[in-house]
């Protein structure tokens, strides 16, 4: 079990125990997509696209992102819990990129990507932090015209099946329930004082 769930993408991870519990599917496809809602997942793309709004040019990545390292702010788009290294969606769909964007818009959007990856890779490379699938898709989803707040849902809409199958394989292959580990990491054990002598 340990491997499969380093293996599934923490949308799997969420619905997990859901499915697990036997739950409706469409429980199970719901709470999948509550956790695509946050931004700190799902709207990845969306705010690496934003990202590329605000910076308007190749030129202006270098200062920008300065500021966002010294900051320490989260850069959208980059570093992946699980992928050290780029992430081998990234790569695939900067291919796509190549072949759907035409558009000046785009175009400028995907040079700022780019020049994103570039600067990083050079700051970031050696703890690990490379692209992953967000930093792309966002400019992917421009140049096929879909609205920036559409970009979550789409993903989640080609995900369903993918989420369908799994519950699917859970429950054939005798569906233990599923149980998160949790480690306490608190204080140790202490006394207990009366509320009288408090």
């Amino acid at each position: 079990d340990g491997i499969r769930d380093k293996l599934v993408t923490g949308v799997q991870t969420c619905a997990l125990p859901i499915s697990s519990s036997r739950a409706e599917p469409e429980s199970v496809i719901s709470a999948a997509i509550g956790a695509l809602s946050g931004p700190a997942h799902g709207g990845a793309n969306e705010a690496a696209i934003r990202l590329f709004v605000d910076i308007k040019s190749p030129d202006n990545v270098e200062n920008y992102l300065a500021g966002m390292v010294e900051r320490k702010e989260r850069i959208p788009g980059f570093g992946h819990r699980i992928y050290h290294v780029k992430d081998p969606r990234s790569s695939v769909i900067q291919r796509l990129a190549g072949e759907v964007i035409v558009r000046p818009e785009e175009q400028n959007y995907y040079a700022i990507a780019l020049e994103v990856e570039a600067r990083l890779a050079e700051r970031l490379g050696a703890r690990g932090l490379w692209p992953n699938v967000d930093l792309f898709s966002g400019c992917v989803f421009g140049a096929l015209d879909i609205p920036i707040d559409f970009f979550t849902p789409c993903f989640a809409a080609a995900r369903t099946a993918g989420w369908t199958v799994h519950i699917r394989e859970q429950l054939e292959s005798g569906n233990r329930i599923f149980r998160p580990d949790q480690l306490w990491v608190g204080l140790s054990p202490r006394p207990f004082v009366a509320l009288a002598q408090r």
